[in-house]
């Protein structure tokens, strides 16, 4: 069984995130991206041409600025959560902000993952359920989090940051994988182990 699909079966066997049982989050799309790129990165040299016949170096880039910038916009909601600074009939349509850059980001993953399928015998299945059943239903541990902030209680606004820490988890983790893939484009050298770890000298 290739790496991706194992890891992909674990992700759905895991207990339901939060108090309320949400499990519509970004996390498991997002392990989903990284087991996937880690298989790819196994292939070695033959990285190169999947790459290049793929004609991926665009949507890598999509993925690792979507990444970023979904990652800048939770920090700073987290940080206007934690320190109240959002008045409570406010909460519901400051999340609501990040949901469709989650969905974007996730629709990227899922178009990247198609690329790479139909040139390789690379199976994006477990990627696309993932990206599917996200952008098909609620991101449930946002609208958690707006549902439980108060500003006046700081126990309800570090949970309310606690699940969206859940909510959109691991942004690093994306870019990580996605800057190996676009500089093994750029340098036509893999750069990274099946680990995302950066080569030596590279």
């Amino acid at each position: 069984m290739k790496v991706v699909s194992l890891v992909c079966l674990l992700v759905l066997l895991l207990p339901a995130f939060g108090a309320e049982g949400g499990r519509e989050s970004l996390a498991p799309t997002v392990s989903a991206f990284i087991a996937f790129t880690k298989d790819l990165f196994q292939k070695g040299n033959e990285l190169l041409d999947i790459l290049a016949r793929s004609q991926s170096e665009n949507v890598a880039k999509q993925i690792y600025s979507q990444a970023r910038k979904i990652k800048e916009d939770k920090s700073q909601l987290r940080r206007k959560f934690a320190e109240g600074t959002i008045a409570d009939g406010a909460s519901s349509a400051e999340v609501r902000k990040l949901e469709t850059p989650a969905r974007d980001l996730a629709a990227t993953l899922q178009r990247f993952g198609s690329q790479i399928e139909s040139v390789s015998e690379l199976k994006a299945g477990p990627l696309v359920s993932r990206t599917n059943e996200l952008i098909r239903s609620k991101l449930a541990e946002l609208s958690q989090a707006a549902g439980v902030y108060k500003s006046g209680d700081p126990a309800s606004r570090a949970e309310a940051a606690r699940r969206l820490d859940v909510a959109i988890a691991d942004m690093d983790g994306v870019m990580d994988a996605a800057s190996c893939l676009l500089d093994t484009i750029k340098q036509k050298a893999v750069v990274c182990d099946s680990n995302l770890k950066r080569l030596q000298g590279r």
